[in-house]
């Protein structure tokens, strides 16, 4: 079986409801979350790092049926105190895109440093274990920012000086990108290419067939209103066809 369309489900914080704060539509329960994963399991899914994908895709290689991803972005503390450990329970592997030069810091990128709702980021020794358990790292830029409206040699800069953080801290040269705020373009895409990354993650744009651009791979986002039932659905191969016809249709 060689489908076109693997899910790559897209987290960013696994917190309880108390901890949600001003973005909620990015923090699911650790509940919810351990449900999630539980059903993946128990369905016979196999969670493949980002490189693995790209590697069958780019040789057009058989993929494997039933088989998914999982990735967070930011580096959130929460992806180690409660994603982390559901992840080991059900041997599954995960990709997380971290925001380099703020390691070990919080997300300023969304508030002013010392606001009270700022959210802690993961430090280099909890990276360091993740690594050594199977999480598998990627880049989120070094400083969050929106890659395009920000001068190309600044996105460079970017780009180059996080690529070279995570091959020092995860002993790997195949680093795959996520475009932060899911903002990208042509250029941009060419940049992420040039800068030696194996593939470039969007949000909710990119084709259909993931083969066909391996820079503005599609994802599917988790949300905290997302029930167990349409989890299942954001998994099924018909999904991102059905979800394309509801945005048309709310559209028309």
């Amino acid at each position: 079986m060689n489908p076109s369309w693997v899910p790559i489900l897209c987290y960013h914080r696994v917190c309880p409801e108390s901890d949600f704060g001003k973005f909620r539509s990015l923090c699911v329960t650790p509940q919810k979350f351990r449900a999630q994963m539980r059903l993946l399991k128990n369905l016979g899914y196999t969670a493949l790092s980002l490189q693995n994908i790209a590697a069958y895709l780019k040789l057009q290689k058989n993929i494997p049926s039933k088989s998914v991803a999982v990735t967070f972005d930011d580096g959130y503390l929460d992806n180690y105190t409660h994603a982390f450990p559901v992840l080991k329970e059900f041997g599954i592997t995960a990709n997380i895109f971290l925001v380099t030069d703020l390691i070990g810091k919080t997300n300023v990128w969304d508030f002013p440093v010392g606001a009270i709702h700022e959210s802690p980021l993961l430090t280099e020794d909890q990276i360091k274990e993740m690594r050594d358990a199977g999480v598998v790292f990627g880049s989120h830029t070094a400083n969050h920012i929106d890659v395009t409206q920000s001068d190309p040699d600044n996105v460079k800069e970017e780009l180059d000086r996080s690529r070279d953080r995570l091959e020092e801290l995860t002993w790997r040269k195949d680093i795959a990108f996520c475009y932060p705020y899911g903002r990208l373009d042509s250029g941009i895409k060419r940049g992420v290419r040039e800068a030696g990354y194996v593939c470039g993650l969007a949000t909710d744009s990119g084709p259909l067939n993931q083969e066909a651009d391996l820079f503005e791979l599609r994802r599917v986002q988790v949300f905290p209103s997302t029930s167990l039932f349409g989890f299942w659905k954001k998994i099924q191969p018909w999904y991102p066809n059905w979800a394309e016809f509801q945005k048309r249709f709310k559209k028309s």
